[in-house]
């Protein structure tokens, strides 16, 4: 899975938990916002994807969700306590695989890659200052700061 195809796959899942509402249209979503606003009387899901994207969540988790991979990948640990930027290439997309089928799993389960608690707060910091950019309700930022913290819950030994 490329980290494109990863960064959007996590999108998802990240929508799943915090606004399952927009799953159904999560890729006509994303689409849309990349496009230039359509005029008013056009409307591609039937009832114009600008509403939608004007109150939905949904583009902003996907751009919360690489922001959060980048972190991760910079800061976790696989499951001997390596850091995955060091692993070999072979390493590296055995860890990658993990994760993706974590994420296509709905991040049911423990994180199959370990933050350390500094690392964890830390994520739930950017995270959080990235929503508020974005405007993010604040519903959805406590929804989005619990998923990451249940997701990479640092477990004692």
């Amino acid at each position: 899975m490329s980290g494109d195809v990863l960064a959007k796959e996590f999108g998802r899942a990240l929508t799943r938990e915090v606004a399952a509402e927009e799953l159904p249209f999560y890729d006509e979503l994303l689409d849309a916002a990349d496009r230039p606003p359509r005029k008013a009387k056009d409307h591609s899901l039937g009832f114009g994807v600008e509403a939608i994207l004007a109150s939905g969540v949904s583009a902003a988790l996907f751009q919360i969700g690489k922001l959060a991979l980048v972190f991760i990948w910079d800061n976790a640990k696989d499951s001997v306590g390596t850091f995955i930027k060091d692993l070999t290439a072979e390493g590296s997309n055995y860890v990658t695989k993990r994760f993706a089928k974590w994420v296509e799993g709905g991040l049911r389960g423990p994180a199959p890659v370990a933050l350390t608690q500094e690392s964890l707060n830390e994520l739930v910091q950017i995270v959080d200052e990235k929503s508020i950019q974005l405007h993010v309700s604040d519903e959805d930022r406590a929804k989005l700061r619990e998923t990451f913290k249940h997701s990479f819950e640092v477990k004692p030994l």
